[in-house]
């Protein structure tokens, strides 16, 4: 999600197999690849998250709570996922916390083995054979370039590969925060409550010492991103620089129109 000082236009995007999908406050452009290899663009309106939640994210520790509120505007499925997630994971920890330690222990190797296979699926096979992890890639670069207030166009560092806001980032995050969390004397209903938090700080803020102090916990996510990202292809580049291109051509018109309506009045 977004920043505390003037946000950029893209939000955020999602890697498909097949294409990129870049979404802002007001609109969702999905660029891909049809058969014969043309590039198709779909897009679609969305809600815009009220103006008293932008205001609100910019209080500390506080912004956190309201940015998970905020996404359920943006995606609405994304953000009940980033709100139900923590208290799920959270609750699975209390029934273990209910039970013997060698029932607790048969269940953590029973999650261990159930997560194993998709991992290795994942990787050897998802990750080998399709498209998505360079779509992933290419997402984060042309997201970073508008970040960084480049031009979409222009070269990029092999850093942009890896971007800050991913959802994936987020998870690898999450578990590590809940595994620290776990050695301090706090119900993990607690804890998935301070997550949003810590998330909120980790994300939004921007102040110089707090930023360095926090950075570290970023390449927590970025490793992540090794196995979720691929080095993309001027193929996957193209498509998501389309998506991105339209984004923004559709936010210029949302900009144009609101000026020339405040003009009017």
């Amino acid at each position: 999600m977004g920043q505390t000082k003037e946000e950029p236009v893209i939000l955020g995007g999602m890697a498909h197999a097949d294409g990129v999908t870049f979404f802002s406050e007001s609109h969702q452009v999905k660029a891909f690849y049809q058969k014969d290899g043309g590039i198709s663009v779909s897009s679609k309106e969305l809600r815009p998250a009220p103006q008293k939640l932008k205001e609100l994210v910019k209080i500390p520790v506080f912004r956190g709570y309201v940015d998970a509120l905020r996404a359920i505007y943006i995606n609405w499925v994304a953000g009940l996922l980033m709100i139900l997630f923590p208290f799920g994971v959270a609750f699975g920890l209390s029934i273990l916390q209910a039970t013997s330690l060698d029932q607790a222990f048969s269940f953590l190797i029973g999650i261990a083995s159930g997560l194993a296979l998709p991992i290795i699926i994942y990787i050897f096979l998802i990750k080998s054979r399709t498209n998505i992890t360079k779509f992933h890639g290419a997402e984060h670069i042309i997201h970073n370039l508008h970040w960084h207030d480049k031009s979409i166009d222009s070269s990029y560092l092999t850093s942009y590969r890896f971007h800050k806001w991913c959802g994936s980032s987020w998870i690898a995050i999450f578990m590590t925060y809940m595994i620290v969390m776990s050695f301090l004397p706090v119900p993990p209903i607690v804890t998935a409550l301070l997550w949003f938090a810590f998330y909120g700080e980790l994300t939004m803020n921007e102040h110089p010492i707090v930023s360095k102090l926090l950075k570290p916990i970023h390449y927590i996510g970025f490793a992540f991103q090794l196995v979720t990202t691929s080095k993309p292809k001027d193929y996957h580049l193209s498509a998501a620089r389309k998506a991105a291109k339209v984004l923004l051509a559709k936010e210029r018109k949302v900009h144009v129109r609101a000026e020339s309506e405040t003009k009017a009045l």
